[in-house]
């Protein structure tokens, strides 16, 4: 089986690898990685910005760039009393 790269982005988790049967697994399991990087950051006050992972093969191939942003709008301020 191939074997998949996981590299967050500026999270602080290690990279890590798993064998998986194809493409379309490796994808699905780096959704599942992101969600669970932005779990472990619910807990506290996630800055504005993105969160990111990259799938990569064997060969260092980026084969996906998965990104999640988060945007504060202006409705979410508190309004002043």
């Amino acid at each position: 089986m191939p074997r998949y790269y996981f590299l967050p982005g500026e999270s602080g988790t290690a990279p890590s690898d798993a064998e998986l049967a194809n493409q379309e697994a490796a994808r699905s399991e780096g959704l599942l990685r992101l969600a669970d990087e932005l779990r472990r950051q619910a807990h506290r006050r996630v800055p504005q910005g993105e969160c990111t992972l990259k799938v990569t093969d064997d060969s260092g191939v980026v084969l996906f760039h998965l990104i999640s942003a988060i945007r504060d709008m202006p409705a979410a301020r508190p309004r002043p009393r």
